[in-house]
């Protein structure tokens, strides 16, 4: 069982040198049975087979001088069967070193199972941002060891594992697999090299990673404090927990409360370090040493050399996170570096679906990973133009027209949508995750110091002290940047509303001092090329750009502006305090800043500061509207005010309007005034973000989200829009918070395309059956051309005549119906396209023919009834005279424009065959009907499952793997009717059938261009296999026709007009449909003939 769980679990990466992979493995031995013997006589015998001694080497080339063997990554591959029996001992030994307290679990987080990256980088920023606070003193160093992995001494680790007391068994399998190990070491041109393993771990061995944290333990060991007295001088008291070193395999950071401790710490690694023959080098280390809040000068040595130390606005990055007091990280260096490996993806050379798997598994990872741990500021700029540019690839990639639905693309992919996440949300997902992951930590040290950070936040928002801040008091702040009740009621806005958001306003924005703040607007018009400012080349030339921030040119007039109201001040002021100091500086408390006005009373011990800033008249106007309506000498106008500003409250703190008290009113009018929390100037943590996001997604992305903290436990609760709670998270699913969150992004996403008016039409019927829109995400047995049609197609944007209102013209070119629309053009034009609707039709009959044969070999297909004589043929009918049983089954094309298209059909088939039905059971036949319903745009109706599984045709497996076919079929038989409607140029030749056994490359027409099946046999190994489109080659190897949904001109007597490509003569119709237009009776209107029957 253990061994078939890490088969299961294996990667299928690539073999070693015995060409064994673990697909094989499985395949061969399912259960792992055989293999269970074969390596328990392997450990019991202490025997290695010389094959699982022997690893290769490849060395891919990175970047740079090809001479330089650093350039150079080396991919080590074991054989398989020797990595499976390594990650059993692996798993066991690990189990063996935590349960035995071998490993430090509180420090070392490499290879260990815990999120050890995010939590290292939480609590490195937890000890910064606390003695940022507090002022208080504290030293970090990062060290680096110089080929760390590959300098671990085999006469070192051997006896650490027998004095760890390891199993003997597992320490002979490590000591034989080690012992004339070997590696092949093979060049890009085809020359190897063999070595033999006399130093180092074995690259990409399961084993190897815990070895080396068995291996590295005595160096951490040197520096932990031994006893509690130790702890209290030699680590940092981080929110009452003692932190001294953090470790994830071989990065290691030191922390320490003094300069001298660091150095003495220092020094005890460096000796241990040089027993255990490993080396630090200095260059790549660094240092960090605050004081009272502030970066302070700071020596460190470290192997007889100083280790750089970071001055304020540098940053040391450590776990792939910039740590230290740096400036501000901004996306944008993130995001161009991912936009650029999407647009390299989305351009390349994959199929639609293969792009998109691409961009999931390697672009994505990397970005959430950053947007988790990194802080970033500006966040919504820089999310807005990444998602824009992702959205124009993805439009692109499938072809998609630019009005397509953001929704669609959001959309989870097993209800039909793309599932491509917004950067924004995204980031609001990542931080609200790593919040929970950091409060519901299985390490002890961890989840301390993020409880005790979050009840820090909380007592400074509530102003009080921390051990009388309770736990509703937690879930009220975490929960309190949210939409207020008065929000969530619907009530209109109204003077008071307006009025308290004017009062946040001034208090946030007017009286701060905006001297370094930055206006971000539009330009006036977007349609313009040039927006920059005509004087100073700032990228947009706004109304605030050119009052405010025209620095270069304008920078005199806004002194002068300045210095008028300034002195206006000054007049008043001087007045009243002939001691006013003007533009000076602070010199009682040693300050450079320079405030407008200033006033020292000596005597009273008062200092009064007066900061001049741009002043809102439009808010000025509301309060003052507010105030004069309430306090009027009319009557009837101030009852009015008096009353409403009760009723708006009351709808705020959801109570009857005489249970509203005074103080509810000023509570009200002052709620959404900044909190303690804004004013005490507490830094940004990791709650004040996930706070924020939490409030992001509920306001923008809809999803309500809640923390309920407990006496014991913390849950996280998530809500629908009808205030249903969707899941409850606990510690025990801490794991899954990512993908509840953004399962729920996704959803809101699908409702709201589901609400498209146009676009949404067919949603309702896609989302019903997963087996509708497996083809988006596999593409297996769909042509480039069927896909192309079938996304548009579902979201009613393909053209037609009928499509825009504005048309003159709207009646069909084919038959002259009144409106040429998708639904008649997919299933009404019947003198026209009356053979291909019956192709269509009996290409889901046949499939249902063949499975249906095997278990009734009396089957009759569109044949009349004469057992009850009926001139009635359905498609299916199985009569078995001896059980006096009758199964009757009519297959329906329907256009799904609406969930209630396949309840018609079925209720028109029934009504149809509802006297036959009737003859049957008269004559003592027991009968069996229902309609096969399935969606001319590659729906799946589950009804059908139902009926095929009661009459036992089909297995579970095969009818998962037929609707896959009926889909991919309606969807072929759909594209060629669309096209052949509108005159475009077939891709594919009309010879029997236009589908091809899947792999096939060969292009079109035979013997074409030998550098266009090159690359189609490159596709074609890429898709594995996949059916691929023939395209048209021109004499240069580039496809001259890819498909795109051109219409054809008209046929007309005159020439062709200039700058029009002509059609090929082969598909041009021979005679104008138009010029033979019979008569034809028109449906009621288009939702009826939308719902047809073929």
């Amino acid at each position: 069982m253990e061994v078939w769980e890490k088969m299961q679990k294996a990667p299928n990466s690539a073999p070693g040198a015995d060409r064994i992979n673990i697909r094989m493995l499985r395949a061969a031995d399912p259960g792992a049975l055989i293999l269970t013997r074969f390596y328990r006589c392997c450990l019991m015998k202490k025997w290695v087979p010389l094959q699982w001694k022997q690893s290769v080497c490849k060395l891919l080339y990175k970047d740079g001088d090809k001479e330089r063997l650093a350039n150079w990554r080396p991919i080590a591959l074991e054989p398989v069967l020797q990595r499976v029996i390594s990650a059993v001992v692996a798993s066991r030994m690990t189990s063996w070193a935590r349960a035995n307290g071998l490993i430090s679990s509180e420090a070392q987080k490499g290879f260990q199972p815990a999120d050890g990256t995010s939590e290292h980088n939480f609590v490195m920023e937890v000890a910064i941002q606390e003695a940022r606070r507090t002022n208080a003193q504290l030293a970090i160093s990062w060290l680096d060891i110089s080929n760390a992995f590959g300098t671990v001494s085999h006469q070192v680790l051997f006896p650490l594992l027998e004095r760890y007391g390891l199993d003997p068994l597992h320490l002979e399998f490590i000591r034989n697999l080690y012992t004339d190990a070997t590696i092949a070491i093979k060049g890009a041109n085809g020359t190897h090299v063999t070595a033999t393993w006399s130093v180092g771990v074995r690259q990409g061995d399961p084993c190897s990673g815990i070895l080396f944290a068995l291996f590295v333990e005595p160096l951490l060991r040197s520096v932990l404090p031994v006893l509690p007295r130790d702890a209290e001088k030699t680590a940092v008291n981080v929110l009452g927990q003692h932190i001294t070193a953090l470790a994830y395999a071989d990065d290691i950071a030191l922390f320490a409360p003094s300069i001298g401790v660091m150095q003495q710490q220092l020094c005890k690694i460096q000796g241990m370090a040089s027993a255990m023959g490993f080396r630090f080098n200095p260059k790549k280390c660094a240092s960090l040493y605050l004081k009272r809040a502030v970066v302070n000068a700071a020596t460190f040595t470290i192997s007889g050399e100083e280790i750089p130390a970071l001055v304020h606005g540098d940053s040391y990055r450590y776990l792939g996170v910039a740590a230290g007091l740096g400036k501000p990280q901004t996306p944008f260096s993130l995001l161009r570096e991912n936009l650029r490996e999407a647009e390299l993806i989305f351009r390349s050379k994959l199929a639609p679906w293969q792009m998109m798997d691409a961009y999931r598994t390697y672009v994505l990872p990397r970005l959430t990973f950053q947007l988790t741990i990194a802080k970033f500021h500006n966040v919504k700029q820089s999310a807005g133009e990444y998602d824009r540019a992702i959205l124009r690839l993805v439009k692109r990639c499938f072809q998609l027209p630019v009005e397509t639905s953001t929704d669609f693309v959001r959309a989870p992919r097993s209800c039909g949508g793309l599932g491509v996440p917004s950067l924004r949300e995204l980031y609001a997902t990542a931080k609200i995750t790593r919040a929970l992951k950091m409060l519901w930590s299985p390490c002890q040290v961890v989840s301390t110091l993020a409880a005790r950070q979050l009840r820090t936040v909380a007592s400074a928002y509530f102003a009080k002290r921390s051990k009388d801040v309770e736990a509703a008091d937690l879930s009220t702040f975490m929960n309190a940047a949210r939409s207020t009740p008065l929000d969530r009621s619907g009530y209109p806005t109204c003077l008071w509303m307006d009025a308290c958001k004017q009062m946040t306003y001034l208090t946030k924005v007017v009286l701060l001092d905006r001297s370094s703040s930055r206006f971000i607007t539009t330009g006036r018009s977007s349609k313009r090329s040039y927006q920059s400012c005509r004087r100073c080349g700032y990228d947009r030339e706004t109304l605030p750009h050119i009052l405010q921030h025209c620095r270069q040119f304008s920078a005199p007039a806004y002194q002068a502006r300045r210095d008028a109201v300034q002195g206006r001040l000054e007049t008043v002021m001087r007045r009243r305090f002939p001691n006013l100091r003007v533009n000076r500086a602070l010199q009682e408390i040693g300050s450079n800043k320079r405030p407008d006005l200033v006033v020292v009373d000596e005597e009273a011990r008062k200092t009064y500061f007066l900061k001049i800033s741009n002043f809102s008249l439009y808010a000025t106007a509301k309060i003052t509207r507010a105030l004069k309506m309430l306090w009027s000498p009319c009557q009837v106008v101030s009852t009015l005010a008096a009353r409403q500003l009760r009723t708006v409250a009351s709808a705020y703190f959801a109570k009857r309007s005489k249970d509203v008290e005074a103080a509810d009113l000023s509570t009200f009018m002052n709620a959404a005034r900044s909190t303690p929390l804004d004013r005490s100037g507490y830094p940004t943590c990791l709650w004040m973000d996930a706070r924020k996001q939490m409030a992001y997604l509920t306001k923008v992305a809809g999803v309500d989200s809640y923390f309920l903290v407990g006496e014991t436990e913390t849950s996280f609760i998530i809500r629908n829009s009808l205030g249903q709670t969707v899941s409850v998270l606990s510690p025990s699913r801490k794991n899954k918070v990512m993908n509840v969150l953004g399962g729920a992004i996704q959803t809101r996403h699908l409702d709201a395309w589901l609400q498209c008016k146009r676009q949404g039409k067919t949603a309702s019927c896609v989302v019903l059956d997963r087996s509708s829109s497996r083809f988006i995400t596999t593409g297996r047995y769909t042509s480039f051309a069927a896909l192309r049609f079938a996304l548009p197609a579902r979201l009613d944007l393909l053209p037609c005549r009928a499509r825009s209102s504005k048309r003159s013209y709207q009646s069909c070119r084919r038959c002259g119906y009144d409106r040429e629309t998708l639904p008649h053009i997919l299933q009404h034009c019947r003198q026209f396209s009356a053979p291909a609707y019956q192709a269509r039709h009996d290409a889901v009959q046949g499939r249902l023919e063949t499975v249906m044969r095997r278990r009734f070999p009396n089957l009759r297909v569109n044949r009349a009834l004469p057992e009850i004589g009926s001139n009635k043929r359905p498609d299916l009918v199985v009569v078995d005279e001896e059980a006096r049983s009758v199964i009757l089954l009519d297959v329906a094309i329907v256009f799904e424009n609406t969930a209630a298209a396949f309840v018609d059909a079925r209720i028109r088939k029934w009504a149809h065959y509802e006297k036959e039905i009737l003859a049957y059971r008269l004559q003592g036949y027991s009968v069996t009907f229902d309609a096969i319903v399935v969606g001319s745009l590659g729906t799946w109706d589950p009804k059908n499952d139902a009926i095929l599984k009661r009459i036992g045709v089909v297995s579970e497996r095969y009818l998962r793997l037929m609707k896959v076919l009926v889909v991919s079929e309606m969807l072929e038989h759909s594209s060629k009717i669309y096209r052949k409607h509108l005159g475009l140029r077939d891709l594919l030749p009309e010879s029997g059938t236009n589908r091809r056994p899947v792999g096939t490359t060969e292009t079109y027409p035979p013997g074409g261009d030998l550098r266009q099946k090159k690359r189609n046999n490159i596709s074609a190994k890429a898709s594995g296999g996949k059916c691929l489109e023939r395209r048209k080659t021109s004499p240069v190897g580039m496809p001259t026709q890819r498909g795109e949904l051109q219409c054809q001109p008209p046929t007309c007597s005159r020439s062709t007009p200039a700058g029009t490509a002509p059609a090929p003569p082969q598909v041009q119709p021979t005679q104008s449909r138009q010029a033979t237009k019979p008569v034809t009776t028109p449906a009621a209107d288009e939702t009826i003939e939308a719902r047809g029957l073929v």
